[in-house]
């Protein structure tokens, strides 16, 4: 039973109450207790089921295939992907500063996570993932056979502007990649009624549209404005058109509370 489905449940059973029992009768003291009783017992339920859940442990390594992205971006991608060389002191300095940002994820993955647990009950097929690093520039992708994190602009001497700090800027790009792996799994595209009204859109559009629903329902949940704040920023004035699209639907075309109830009724079976 998810948060949103026990709130449905205690609504239902008080007007169930109130339609079929008397005021201050014994049957209605008892239909009281029962009801909060298994009101109880779905709550104890649900809090065991979230705390089974897991999010994937993740082994972070710039290893040869992040160099090799590094090489090859720098010589390539110069200009579409916003590549740059990786000197020297770009190496030191993320040597310096990767175990905070690690530190940092390790601390706030529960809590973030935590948040998607609850509202759908639902975790990830797989309890390991490796994230492969690389430096020549600022973009992730996930997937179920790939984690890739380009941290250019976590590791740069001067922070970029639309990042509110470099440790929350790097826990909102993995959050965001590992999203997209939870909603493969959990997800069934052919369900959603959202996808097929907007089926027009690109690809890219569409793969968004939850994502970024659960980001701001998350952010929302635990107050934290600043993180919310940071990635409409960075939605609207920095991303691709694509990402400004999928954010206005979740906004402006749809409600991020509607997306929500799409991404319950598309879970699958």
């Amino acid at each position: 039973m998810t948060r949103l489905q026990l709130a449905f449940a205690v609504r239902l059973s008080k007007r169930h109450r109130s339609a079929h029992l008397p005021k201050n009768s014994l049957g209605n003291f008892v239909a009281t207790i029962c009801t909060r009783t298994l009101i109880l017992l779905s709550v104890l339920l649900n809090f065991q089921i979230i705390l089974a859940l897991k999010y994937p442990e993740i082994e972070f390594r710039y290893d040869w295939r992040g160099k090799f992205i590094d090489a090859i971006g720098s010589i390539f991608f110069p200009k579409s992907c916003n590549f740059e060389k990786v000197d020297h002191e770009l190496k030191q300095r993320f040597e310096q500063i990767l175990p905070r940002l690690i530190t940092q994820w390790k601390h706030k993955a529960p809590i973030l996570f935590g948040e998607v647990f609850s509202t759908f009950n639902r975790g990830f097929k797989h309890n390991k993932r490796t994230a492969v690093l690389f430096l020549g520039t600022t973009i992730g992708y996930g997937s179920n056979n790939l984690l890739l994190l380009g941290i250019r602009a976590f590791v740069d001497a001067k922070l970029w502007p639309w990042c509110a700090s470099r440790e929350d800027a790097f826990v909102n790009m993995l959050f965001h990649e590992l999203l997209h792996i939870w909603l493969c799994d959990n997800i069934d595209d052919t369900k959603s009624q959202l996808l097929k009204k907007y089926s027009q859109e690109r690809d890219h559009v569409r793969s968004h549209i939850h994502l970024m629903a659960i980001q701001k329902m998350v952010y929302l949940r635990l107050n934290r404005l600043d993180m919310l704040g940071m990635i409409d920023k960075f939605y609207t004035q920095v991303a691709t058109t694509d990402y400004k699209q999928a954010w206005k639907i979740i906004n402006d075309l749809e409600g991020y509370e509607n997306v929500i109830h799409d991404c319950l009724n598309s879970l699958k079976s």
